[in-house]
């Protein structure tokens, strides 16, 4: 895969528009389709950029600039993408937060960030206004009509100052986001991402995964996540790419009514939602690619895609301390089932967790990474703590987490194929498997299944075990109704062992 060109110390603002935002007020492309359950809402480049401009100007005037953490805490929206970039522009760091947590936890991330101020849409204000605790300067992403309150404005009643506010100097090595990175098992961290990492990133995808003005993006990622982030929002700007965003609620056929009604040729999306779309009958559309990202995408659920909706499915890898993403299989030839190369820039290594030793090719070892899009907190190498096995062609395999590695008498069990496994199974939806404690054998697998209609306990164990070792056999299994995702399409492991 070739080079790519390094974007020095600009700012992400300036990255996607360039050095002068005012330029682009008069831009009549489209730049935002909200979906039509949410408003039907239609921006261009120019709106886009004026309410940008309107925001940033706002920060100013409060005296929020270089070294100030703003909060923005809001559903997919224009609105959300407005804010997110005027944040940028002025010098401040973005503090994307949940809206569907709870207000106590956007308090405490508030406090513990020291934010100055918070960006809200309707719904998370009110939220947050129930509290008594709104002592923050507080902007609504509304033009809606809201109870008079003395500290939040209405982002209809910010003015357009007759001249722009100047963009914050570019500097590569200033914060751009403090994003909430998810641990296995532990509780989430904040982590702190520079407008060099998220720029070099961007330089790094459009190597690999190019858009253009004749693409349409579609998005159901929530953008505060670094997935939805960077190769939705951020990426489909700097292409000028329109970005269609998805319902809300996530639901099968609003998803393909969508792709259907904006014409989409591109769709991000997570692992479970290519799932849901294999259940329905796929419409007439015009997808040229769909691209999953922010958990492993089984082989099965792949292939299922494909042969339904004749579209090839393209993986990427990445995490939020690496900018959004280091892996994509789009334009090279990756077998089934892995996750790319490395994109340009990108070093790896592959290491044995208890020699520190590097692995054998085809040998599963800890993934560590280094590049421009890894975080200033990593000195040397970002261990990632995934299990790894790399093919003769360099295209890279997941086979678990370090941390969730099974270990039954002293032999180590990967989950990530007994999932596939199981998911391979006609009645199984879907399915986690996780280590069990157990006196005699340390731990045992346990698969906690979601199945369609009856299907006996003996029967999954029995499938699973014609096709694996004697000491990769599931042990134990649990139904559930559901499984517990976040909004990222990834399994809340700590839900899931009845951890809150």
């Amino acid at each position: 895969m070739s080079g790519y060109p390094e974007p020095g110390e600009i700012s992400l603002v300036e990255a996607i528009w360039g050095p002068n935002l005012a330029l682009a007020v008069d831009d009549d492309r489209v730049a935002v389709i909200a979906d039509i359950s949410d408003g039907g809402q239609v921006w261009t480049r120019g709106t886009l950029a004026r309410e940008i401009l309107r925001l940033a100007h706002h920060f100013r005037s409060r005296g929020l600039g270089t070294g100030e953490v703003i909060a923005l805490i809001a559903e997919n929206s224009p609105y959300y993408i407005a804010a997110f970039h005027a944040v940028l522009a002025v010098g401040a760091a973005v503090l994307p937060l949940d809206p569907r947590s709870v207000p106590e936890d956007w308090l405490t991330s508030l406090r513990n960030t020291d934010a100055a101020a918070a960006v809200l849409d309707h719904a998370a204000w009110k939220r947050l206004a129930n509290t008594g605790q709104d002592s923050y300067d507080v902007i609504v992403l509304t033009d809606d009509q809201l109870p008079s309150h003395p500290r939040a404005l209405r982002v209809g009643e910010l003015v357009l100052p007759a001249v722009p506010p100047p963009f914050a100097p570019g500097d590569g090595s200033r914060t751009a986001v403090l994003c909430r990175s998810s641990g296995t098992l532990g509780k989430p961290k904040t982590v702190a991402i520079t407008h060099h990492n998220l720029t070099a990133n961007l330089a790094q995808i459009e190597a690999a995964h190019s858009l253009d003005s004749e693409d349409v993006v579609l998005g159901i990622t929530p953008l505060g996540h670094i997935y939805g982030m960077q190769m939705v929002m951020n990426h489909a700007l700097r292409r000028a790419s329109p970005i269609v965003l998805g319902p809300t609620r996530y639901s099968p056929d609003r998803t393909a009514e969508s792709i259907v009604d904006h014409r989409v040729t591109i769709a991000y999306l997570v692992p479970s939602a290519i799932a849901e779309l294999t259940t329905i009958p796929p419409p007439r559309h015009h997808l040229r690619a769909v691209a999953s990202g922010g958990a492993p995408l089984g082989e099965a659920t792949a292939a299922a895609f494909e042969a339904s909706w004749r579209t090839r499915v393209v993986q990427g890898y990445g995490m939020t301390e690496a900018g959004c993403i280091s892996f994509m299989s789009d334009g090279v030839d990756c077998p089934p089932g892995t996750v790319g190369v490395p994109l340009p820039g990108t070093e790896i290594r592959l290491i044995d967790p208890v020699t520190g030793a590097e692995v054998a090719e085809g040998t599963p070892g800890e993934l560590w990474i280094r590049g421009p899009q890894v975080i200033p907190e990593v000195t040397g190498w970002l261990r990632t703590g995934d299990l790894v096995t790399r093919t003769d062609g360099g295209a890279l395999r997941i086979v678990g987490r370090l941390k969730n590695i099974i270990k039954y008498k002293g032999h180590q069990v990967a989950p990530a194929a007994l999932e596939e496994i199981l998911r391979s199974h006609p009645r199984v939806k879907d399915a986690v498997v996780l280590g069990e404690p157990d006196p005699a054998a340390g731990e045992v697998p346990k698969a906690y299944v979601v199945a369609e209609g009856p299907v006996p306990d003996d029967e999954l164990m029995a499938y699973v075990a014609e096709r694996v070792a004697p000491h990769q056999r599931i042990r134990l299994v649990e139904r559930l109704d559901r499984m517990p995702r976040n909004a990222a399409g990834k399994v809340d492991i700590r839900a899931l062992r009845g951890l809150g």
